[in-house]
């Protein structure tokens, strides 16, 4: 696709979460960050890879924009997902994935506990890196993936919503660039959704942080 073309197509945000409510906040946020945008969810890391594998064989490769990853989840955490995305990257499509088996006895327990991926395909050329964002309040254990390069950028779960901004304006590419609301557009969205529920600047919404809470229901 030309320049002008990709630059047409609204970006896609992948948003991995394990809870619900996490995911709503999280979307609602991405939504506010654009003029137009496609947001997709997944409910922990292994659906996140095949979400991330469904989005990829079914549309352009330009429409992936972003992935807001949790850490902390079941079945497959945040930094390995993001492997296994970095993985198709290499080989692009046309793997397919099954869950390894945990083994009989007494470590079936621990095992089943990191029960991980395998993929399983041939080569093909490379695909455009897909940033990866993660947001936990575990922010130095996800440190290693973010120095070898796994994942993009890291953020804390209690955070403003300038800084969300900022961080995934940061990684994105300048294809979406057109479609990114400029931060005075956001903050005037903001104010008028206080406005409109009769809630003041401060109280209920916090300027300081997502939802003025941790948007998770875990604490992780």
């Amino acid at each position: 696709a030309s320049a002008a073309q990709r630059r047409s197509v609204p970006p896609t945000v992948l948003i991995v979460d394990d809870s619900d409510f996490n995911l709503k906040i999280v979307s609602r946020v991405v939504r506010a960050l654009f003029t137009s945008a496609r947001v997709v969810t997944a409910n922990d890391g292994r659906e996140g890879v095949q979400k991330y594998k469904e989005l990829r064989a079914k549309e352009p490769d330009e429409k992936l924009a972003m992935v807001v990853m949790d850490f902390n989840m079941p079945n497959v955490d945040g930094v390995t997902a993001s492997r296994y995305i970095r993985a198709l990257e290499e080989m692009n499509l046309g793997e397919e994935f099954k869950r390894e088996s945990a083994g009989e006895g007494s470590n079936a327990s621990s095992q089943s506990a990191e029960s991980t991926l395998t993929i399983e395909g041939k080569r093909k050329p490379k695909c455009r890196r897909v940033p990866i964002v993660m947001y936990t309040t575990e922010l130095q254990v996800v440190l290693p993936a973010l120095i070898e390069g796994v994942i993009d950028d890291r953020i804390p779960k209690i955070c403003s919503k300038e800084l969300f901004h900022t961080t995934l304006v940061r990684h994105l590419h300048e294809d979406f660039a057109p479609f990114v609301k400029p931060c005075a557009d956001y903050d005037r969205n903001r104010a008028a959704a206080l406005a409109n529920t009769g809630v003041p600047e401060g109280h209920g919404s916090s300027a300081s942080g997502v939802e003025r809470s941790d948007p998770g229901e875990r604490g992780d």
